[in-house]
């Protein structure tokens, strides 16, 4: 059988290259795309007695009664979390009594 010696030099250019980048360093995932993604900095998660109500700053609780108002819930659950840094239930908790004393028909 006969193979045309420029194919044959082309198809091992073709393997030399893929051997070298397989003998490459791996990279981060991040580095792939070229700009690495930020990541989101979480403030540790505090604990909130049984009786104790979370403060947070007012124009988070404008927010979160706006959000209210509008009828979202989980927008303003996560609003409560990422401004205060406590857990999913005592930020629900805070949320639900922000909703009985801002809507008292619901």
């Amino acid at each position: 059988m006969f193979v045309p010696l420029p194919l044959l030099i082309l198809a091992g250019l073709v393997f030399l290259v893929l051997l070298v980048m397989a003998m490459r360093p791996r990279q981060r995932s991040d580095d792939l795309m070229g700009v690495p993604r930020p990541r989101a900095v979480r403030a540790p998660s505090r604990t909130v007695q049984p009786g104790q109500k979370l403060e947070f700053p007012a124009e988070t609780r404008m927010e979160v009664e706006r959000l209210l108002a509008d009828g979202q819930v989980i927008n303003a659950i996560k609003l409560v979390r990422e401004a205060t840094g406590s857990g999913l239930k005592e930020a629900k908790d805070a949320v639900d009594e922000m909703r009985r004393s801002v809507l008292p028909s619901r």
